[in-house]
């Protein structure tokens, strides 16, 4: 019975999770960078509409009188501290805006860091795995060789092997000099 599990079936069975791997991981990065890409078009969107919020309230404050004289009645005071409310909002929000700003700014940031990180460790580590099959193949004392240069040397061994068919005494000292040539 014939062993399956000899090193090259190996070597081919890792040289195949090694494909399947990679395309894996290309599949992973087109889809982290579609994520990435819509994530930036919502947070563009967001900032857009936050600067109209912004400038909404700009105009509203320009509306709103910087002098007012106010007589000291109940209803009155209740009016002016609503009015303070909504200009501490508007301070708070201008804030708020900027906030989010630099936040989305860190965010896109870091993970354009650590999405590239990411992928020079994938690369490193196709490469690692592609250098230790050429090692094993190599040690189990086995090459690679381009398919052109085998066939060139199957037809040569064929040809030789016709012409020793075809030319028998010929061929009979063509391998007495075979055999002085190697033991030498």
């Amino acid at each position: 019975m014939e062993n399956k599990d000899t090193p090259q079936n190996d070597g081919f069975e890792l040289l195949n999770k090694v494909i399947q791997s990679n395309e894996k991981n290309a599949s992973s990065i087109q889809e982290f960078v579609k994520k990435q890409t819509e994530i930036i078009t919502v947070m563009n969107g967001l900032l857009t509409e936050l600067k109209q919020v912004e400038t909404h309230i700009k105009q509203i404050a320009d509306e709103i009188p910087k002098t007012v004289y106010l007589v000291h009645s109940p209803e009155t005071q209740a009016s002016v501290d609503g009015l303070k409310d909504q200009l501490n909002r508007k301070d708070f929000r201008k804030y708020y805006s900027s906030v989010m700003m630099v936040l989305t700014v860190l965010t896109i940031v870091g993970l354009g860091t650590i999405s590239r990180k990411w992928f020079s460790e994938s690369i490193r580590t196709k490469t690692e795995i592609r250098q230790q099959i050429l090692e094993e193949i190599r040690d189990d004392g086995r090459s690679i060789y381009k398919v052109k240069d085998f066939e060139q040397l199957q037809y040569n061994t064929d040809m030789m092997n016709k012409w020793m068919k075809a030319y028998p005494k010929e061929g009979r000292e063509f391998m007495k000099f075979k055999k002085g040539f190697e033991s030498r």
